[in-house]
C-alpha cells in the first residue's frame, strides 16, 4: 500500500482524538472517517519533496493473524515497520519527525487500522478509551503507546536485522520498558547494552517476572546515578550491566 507521509495537524489532534473517543464511549466503535481524517492532516515535506512510502500489508497481516505469542508478534512488526518507514526514493526522513505522535495516529488510522486493532484490541476484554488513545494515537508516555513505540524500540535498539535482540526486548518488554522510561534511556545505547545483558544472563525468566520486573531496571538506574554511562564504551557498558543483573539475581 502507498501512501505519502502525513501527520494529524496538531491544532487537530485532541478533538479527533475526543471525537473518536467520544463516539466509542456511545457505540464501542471504533471509527475515524477518512474523509474527516484527510481534513485534518497535512503533508510531512522534506526538502520540498512529498515522503512516499510503501507498506506491505499482507505481510502485517499474516504476522498478527499468526498464533505466535504476542511479543514475537511485536518483534516482526516492528523491524517490518522500520524496514518499511522510508522513503521510496531515497529521501532520507530526519529521525526527531518520525518521533512525533502525530504521524503515527495518522498511519494508525489510515493505513494500520486493522493492524493495531488485531494486535492489541481484539482480545482485550477490558476496552477501554485510554486504550484507544494509547494504540491509535499514540497519546501519553512514549512507552505506552501503540506504532510508536514499536518502531521506537526497533530505532533505539538499531535491531532492523537483527531479531534475536527484538524478540527478546519485547519478550522483555516490563524491565525494558522501565528502563526506557528512566533518564538514562535517552542514550540508545544503554538500552542496547541493557538488552543484551538479558541476553547474557540466559534470558533468566526472574528478570520478568510479576515480582521482579521493576527490580532490576531499578538496580540500573541506581548504577547510572553513580556512574557516567555515558563515558562506557559499549562492550564495557553491556559487561557491566550484565555483571549487575548476575549480582542481583543471586539475591532475588
Amino acid at each position: 500500500m502507498e501512501v505519502y507521509l502525513k501527520r494529524i495537524k496538531k491544532t487537530s489532534y485532541d478533538n479527533l482524538k475526543r471525537d473518536v473517543i467520544g463516539k466509542f464511549e456511545e457505540s464501542k466503535v471504533i471509527e475515524l472517517e477518512d474523509d474527516l481524517l484527510e481534513d485534518n492532516s497535512e503533508n510531512v515535506i522534506i526538502n520540498g519533496k512529498l515522503i512516499k512510502l510503501n507498506y506491505s500489508i499482507d505481510k502485517y497481516l499474516e504476522i498478527v493473524d499468526s498464533d505466535e505469542p504476542t511479543y514475537v508478534k511485536l518483534a516482526k512488526v516492528g523491524m517490518l515497520l522500520h524496514k518499511e518507514t522510508k522513503d521510496v526514493e531515497g529521501v532520507e526522513i530526519p529521525k526527531n519527525i518520525l518521533y512525533e505522535k502525530e504521524i503515527w495516529a495518522y498511519l494508525s488510522f489510515k493505513v494500520f487500522f486493522e493492524i493495531v486493532k488485531k494486535l492489541r484490541l481484539d482480545n482485550d476484554l477490558k476496552m477501554t478509551s485510554k486504550k484507544i488513545a494509547q494504540f491509535y494515537f499514540n497519546a501519553n508516555t512514549p512507552s505506552r503507546t501503540g506504532l510508536l513505540f514499536v518502531w521506537t524500540m526497533v530505532d533505539m535498539l538499531d535491531s532492523e536485522n537483527d531479531y534475536s535482540t527484538t524478540e527478546v526486548a519485547f519478550h522483555f518488554i516490563d524491565p525494558v520498558k522501565a528502563t526506557y522510561e528512566r533518564a538514562l534511556s535517552r542514550n540508545p545505547i544503554v538500552l542496547k547494552a541493557f538488552v543484551q545483558a538479558i541476553i547474557n544472563n540466559n534470558c533468566d525468566p526472574r528478570i520478568k517476572n510479576e515480582k521482579n520486573r521493576l527490580k532490576v531496571p531499578n538496580n540500573v538506574s541506581c548504577f547510572a546515578r553513580m556512574n557516567i554511562l555515558d563515558a562506557y564504551q559499549y562492550d564495557e557498558l553491556v559487561e557491566t550491566l550484565t555483571n549487575q543483573i548476575k549480582v542481583l539475581l543471586q539475591v532475588i
